[in-house]
């Protein structure tokens, strides 16, 4: 079998490690649903403050180098001011006390926008793993665990917040597919062009997630935790996120 097909095959399994977390969410019912939410807050700041100094960094100075690394604060830049674009499409409630319907509103609001970042950040694995495996199979398959196992618990978290509320069966379709097929996706794209990662590109492409990940820390799941009436919740997710994305990288 070629490195190319193995590549393909390899990268399909985290699209299939995804659709498991989402599928999770069917044993959670609305029952408890607010401390599920604030498990999910905790969770996902962990998960995120994780990806990004243990992945992402790191990513960005070995793509970009000390002479480059301008590029990073730019991107990271452009990357912030995009989602604070976009969030200005949302009318979401301003008031400090929310009802139940406002609250849902406002967690759809937050997982639509984790989706849309999270998308994009599985394609851009899938161009990086095409790139790994072709040069080092070991290493390849080794990322391709890491990215499964964070991805099937990324998929329950960010699917609990998003079907929370009344959404058409299209909406979830595409929800789904964006999340578990985007790696694969990017894998296809390089073989398409028959070309291995450019690093520069792969660099300001992650500066542009670390901005749209630093967006959503800092004017929603921060802003939902300061919020949370159930503290031991958030911190219990805080701390099984943490433990979650360092097994990752144990494996």
């Amino acid at each position: 079998m070629n490195k190319e097909l193995s590549s393909l095959i390899l990268t399909g399994t985290i699209g299939l490690f995804s659709l498991i977390g989402i599928a999770i969410n069917g044993f959670f019912g609305s029952k408890n649903r607010k401390k599920i939410v604030d498990f999910i807050y905790g969770a996902l700041f962990s998960v995120i403050t994780m990806i990004t100094l243990i992945y992402l960094m790191p990513e960005i100075y070995n793509c970009l180098g000390f002479k480059q690394l301008y590029l990073s604060f730019i991107f990271l830049g452009v990357g912030y001011i995009t989602m604070k674009v976009v969030s200005k499409y949302y009318d979401l409630p301003k008031k400090e006390k929310r009802t139940k319907k406002e609250m849902i509103k406002t967690d759809n609001y937050i997982a639509t926008m984790l989706l849309l970042v999270f998308a994009f950040y599985n394609l851009i694995v899938g161009l990086e793993i095409y790139s790994t495996i072709l040069a080092n199979m070991e290493e390849g398959i080794q990322q391709v665990i890491i990215t499964s196992f964070k991805n099937s618990f990324i998929g329950f978290l960010f699917f609990y917040l998003l079907n929370q509320e009344n959404i058409s069966k299209t909406k979830k379709r595409i929800a789904i597919l964006s999340f578990t097929f985007t790696p694969l996706i990017g894998n296809i794209f390089m073989l398409c062009i028959n070309k291995t990662s450019n690093a520069t590109i792969l660099g300001c492409s992650f500066s542009l997630i670390v901005g749209m990940f630093l967006f959503i820390l800092v004017t929603e799941i921060i802003a939902n935790i300061k919020k949370s009436k159930n503290k031991k919740s958030a911190i219990l997710g805080l701390v099984i996120g943490t433990i979650w994305i360092a097994i990752s990288y144990i494996l």
